[in-house]
């Protein structure tokens, strides 16, 4: 079950199964994610990294959130291809 059909089936037995009213602002905010499928978490991680000269980094989720735990970031090439590695 990925996120939106665990607060679809949430909505369904607060309004099937407990009887909430439909305006509650508990629904309607459920409602709103479902409304949303862009905010809600999925199985995959975009991260971007900002690298200075001095070897100071900043590192963030695709929502801007700060990784944190990191130890240290590098970016090098590998057999042709860019590896971006993050170490925790």
């Amino acid at each position: 079950m990925n996120a939106q059909a665990v607060i679809k089936a949430a909505i369904d037995r607060l309004l099937d199964d407990h009887d909430e009213d439909p305006r509650d602002e508990l629904i309607r905010n459920l409602e709103g994610l479902l409304n949303r499928p862009e905010s809600l978490p999925d199985t995959e991680i975009e991260l971007t990294a900002v690298l200075k000269p001095n070897g100071s980094y900043l590192v963030h989720d695709q929502h801007g959130r700060k990784l944190n735990g990191v130890k240290s970031v590098a970016v090098f090439q590998d057999q042709g291809q860019m590896v971006f590695q993050v170490n925790l």
